[in-house]
């Protein structure tokens, strides 16, 4: 699968100090899109299935207690194939 991750659009991306921030990927696939994960820094938090997009947000709440520095958005795709392919896309962000 292909990944894209559509918001935050770019590396680097300043977290708001104040509000929430949404993450939104999309992917596609010959084979159709299985399942969706949004990671951040190696945690799950949220899962999609049967759909070729996924979005959440991270609460004010959530952002204010990350440490400041860098942190990851990983967003993987399974396809509806028999081997189950993975595809995969990362973003940094900074608090």
């Amino acid at each position: 699968p292909i990944v894209t991750i559509t918001t935050p659009s770019f590396d680097e991306y300043k977290l708001p100090s104040k509000g929430s921030q949404e993450i939104s990927s999309n992917a596609t696939d010959s084979s159709g899109i299985s399942e969706m994960k949004i990671y951040f820094d190696s945690k799950v938090i949220k899962t999609c299935s049967r759909g070729s997009s996924c979005k959440t947000n991270l609460s004010s709440q959530f952002i204010k207690s990350l440490i400041s520095g860098t942190h990851t958005i990983v967003v993987t795709s399974t396809d509806n194939s028999i081997k189950k392919n993975i595809g995969t896309k990362s973003r940094t962000v900074v608090k």
